[in-house]
């Protein structure tokens, strides 16, 4: 077997993670203070933990990578070098390019760190990149080398063979650091509060195996042998145990009888538990409760701007990581000095709700630094002919400036069919309410960057809202107005 095929075929991608699991509740390594044994792998089972890793992970590895080169007039270009086709087509003959970054970022979520060996050709560009187990890297040390020190990492091949490769040639994404080399794995950080969680879940499903009743003794008078309790016991399981068995009526006979002695959900305060575990993993993650499913104290204008915050403080600090390693490992120093770089376009995740989006847009259009066309391009629509003119305010323009800029009320009525869109939601959003001031201050938030954008005052927005709150009508009459004249 090649080199190669030695690394992916390293123990570590062939664990069995089925017989991993079975060590849950065994075993003596690992074991966290509710008793429960919590490693990288076990950690899997636990669903809250498993939808805020693969949640990361399917973020950021579909989100666009180009790699962009600056002008000398402040834009840029596309720019397509060796490297960015490893993260835009394939980084190697088995994995395609969502799939390396999906379980890059898997690794550094999960364990703390993710490597993948980086080939390069003769004249050092890089060919292709191979991913492998954190597991598999043993040790990073300092070593001379042409009489500078660099960083060395030690990578087991497999059970007889390790490998030394230096820094420049390892891909490195790491989370928090204590020591600037290896990330912390959170798993092993928390693995206390993790066992909680997994301790509950255990609790829960034993709970319902013995059909949801607390558990007891069964006083049998007098005194029975070994043969006989275990023949008592297995029968009253096959009758009572598990959920198909629930509700049965237990005969007990020779004055037998049955004493409850577990403590019931109440007492454990079961569900309660259930959920500060998802707010546990939660702060770990940097999530908030929705995006794992919990939806109790959430609203449909909170979950948006929640949406935007996941994207600022979960997923771009991950995003700096990325961009920051390709810069260091993946582009040349000529690439560098031609100020090529890649940015993750997250556009799509950070456009916001409608009406943020169109009230934006016409600003934009007001002030003239959008046309027709680029607003449409924001909203994947097609372009219109004689879209790409920007306009200006007259008041704004130069003296001899362009004779084609058209009036400003002209100017405005491209505003039209953003400003009808958002009075559509708000004539929606209020018919359903019954709550007049939380609706007032809603319509207050709605209608003011389109009165900004047209030179309105405060005073007029307060009484077109009050107004409308006071007889509800189609509010659209109302702020068309502001458009038209």
């Amino acid at each position: 077997m090649g080199f190669w095929g030695r690394v992916l075929n390293t123990k570590a991608y062939k664990r069995d993670i089925a017989d991993e699991l079975k060590k849950i509740i065994e075993g003596t390594d690992n074991v966290s203070a509710t008793g429960v044994n919590i490693t990288p792998d076990t950690a899997l089972s636990y669903n809250p933990w498993y939808a805020g890793v693969s949640l990361i992970a399917d973020s950021i590895a579909m989100l666009p990578l180009p790699f962009y080169k600056d002008d000398n007039k402040g834009g840029r270009a596309r720019a397509f070098v060796p490297s960015s086709a490893l993260f835009n087509r394939a980084p190697n003959t088995y994995q395609s390019a969502f799939e390396f970054r999906h379980f890059m970022q898997y690794c550094a979520t999960h364990y703390g760190n993710a490597y993948a060996i980086i080939e390069r050709d003769n004249q050092l560009n890089p060919i292709a990149m191979y991913p492998v187990s954190p597991e598999a890297v043993t040790e990073a040390s300092l070593e001379k080398f042409q009489g500078q020190s660099i960083l060395v990492y030690t990578i087991k091949i497999d059970e007889n063979d390790t490998k030394k490769f230096p820094a420049y040639d390892i891909f490195h994404i790491k989370g928090l650091s204590t020591d600037g080399i290896f990330g912390v794995n959170p798993v092993e950080l928390f693995r206390d509060t993790l066992g909680l969680g997994v301790a509950t879940e255990l609790f829960g499903a034993t709970f319902f195996e013995n059909n949801g009743v607390p558990g007891g003794t069964l006083d049998i008078p007098g005194i029975v042998s070994d043969d006989d309790a275990r023949n008592i016991m297995r029968g009253w399981h096959n009758k009572y145990g598990g959920l198909s068995n629930s509700n049965k009526v237990a005969l007990l006979q020779g004055g037998a009888k049955f004493n409850a002695i577990s403590m019931n959900n109440d007492s454990a305060q079961y569900l309660e538990t259930r959920a500060f575990s998802i707010l546990d993993v939660c702060r770990m993650l940097r999530l908030k409760p929705h995006q794992l499913g919990d939806i109790a104290k959430s609203s449909y204008s909170s979950i948006e701007a929640q949406g935007i915050e996941f994207v600022t403080y979960t997923l771009m600090p991950w995003l700096k990581r990325w961009e920051n390693e390709i810069s260091r490992k993946l582009i040349s120093t000529q690439e560098k000095n031609n100020r090529v770089y890649a940015e993750h376009n997250v556009d799509a995740l950070l456009r916001g709700d409608t009406n943020s989006r169109y009230a934006a847009y016409a600003i934009g259009r007001q002030w003239g630094w959008l046309s027709i066309n680029d607003i449409r391009q924001k909203e994947n629509m097609p372009a219109v002919d004689g879209g790409d003119s920007y306009q200006l305010p007259l008041n704004m323009g130069n003296a001899g400036g362009n004779p084609d800029l058209q009036p400003q009320a002209q100017q405005k009525s491209y505003m039209l069919p953003m400003v009808r869109d958002i009075c559509g939601r708000i004539d929606r959003r209020v018919s359903k309410s019954k709550d007049r001031t939380e609706e007032r201050n809603y319509v207050l938030e709605a209608i003011r960057p389109i009165a900004e954008a047209c030179g309105k005052t405060e005073a007029d927005v307060i009484a077109v809202a009050d107004a409308y709150i006071a007889n509800p009508q189609e509010i659209f009459g109302l702020v068309s107005e502001w458009v038209t004249k």
